[in-house]
């Protein structure tokens, strides 16, 4: 008789201990696998949080810069105004002194000119205010900043630049 023809034989201890070793290495590949799922997901889960702190950082530096750079800008577009503002206000009270003493018009350009002197001088010396920036924390919204501009009360602007009313808009056809 070949060794086809026998009769499978149980080998029960020999193959119960293959399978009971080949589960217990599956259940320590498995808890193996997921320590080191929870390890990579711990690891994620900080870079993620380091990304945002540099980015929020970042941020807020640029935010800080732009903020310098619109100031200065306009710090110096204040004084170029203030300037072609002043000559324009001399130009005018030159052609006063050079018009029809005791004429209206002369006085008119009289007046001018010196409400542009006034203004000038304004410019000059009052440079853009820095903005108010008020942050606060809340927990459904995270954080959050509103700006607004820090403005002289009316009292202390110039005469040329509060009270007057704006035209009334033209009504569409």
């Amino acid at each position: 008789m070949s060794d086809f023809d026998r009769p499978p034989t149980q080998d029960t201890d020999g193959s119960a201990e293959v399978a009971r070793t080949a589960q217990d290495k599956a259940a320590e590949g498995a808890g193996l696998v997921g320590e080191k799922t929870t390890d990579v997901a711990r690891t994620a889960k900080e870079q993620a949080a380091n990304t945002v702190a540099e980015a929020t950082t970042e941020g807020r530096n640029l935010l800080e810069e732009l903020r310098e750079q619109v100031q200065e800008q306009s710090r110096s577009q204040a004084q170029q105004l203030a300037g072609n503002v002043r000559r324009l206000a001399d130009e005018l009270h030159d052609m006063s002194e050079n018009g029809k003493p005791g004429s209206t018009a002369a006085a008119v350009v009289r007046q001018v000119a010196d409400g542009g002197r006034q203004a000038a001088a304004h410019l000059r010396t009052a440079a853009p205010r820095a903005s108010s920036r008020t942050c606060a924390t809340s927990p459904a919204a995270g954080p959050h900043c509103s700006w607004r501009a820090r403005l002289p009360p009316a009292s202390r602007q110039p005469a040329w630049a509060r009270g007057y009313p704006l035209p009334a808009p033209v009504p569409r056809a």
